[in-house]
């Protein structure tokens, strides 16, 4: 599913931070498409890219920072485990 609202933010803030606006648009919805698989992930599956991949994990973390915490929760979850 497609949530609008965070690529409009997403698209917002990358304008904001002098990303070109022709460039903007389509970096958004990239980053999105990776959320919505990030968010598919298995825990284990999920913690391994983080620990193979960070940077692409706090892409998404940054994604949803306004709205949508759906990935943070699944962090939270991970962790809680560890303990």
């Amino acid at each position: 599913m497609i949530r609008t609202d965070l690529v409009n933010t997403f698209h917002k803030r990358l304008l904001d931070e002098g990303v070109a606006d022709t460039r903007a648009p389509s970096i958004a919805r990239a980053v999105q498409a990776l959320h919505s698989s990030l968010c598919s992930l298995s825990l284990d599956s999920l913690k391994e890219l983080r620990e193979l991949h960070p940077d692409l994990v706090n892409l998404c973390l940054r994604f949803e920072r306004d709205e949508d915490k759906v990935l943070n929760e699944r962090f939270d979850l991970i962790y809680k485990e560890v303990q």
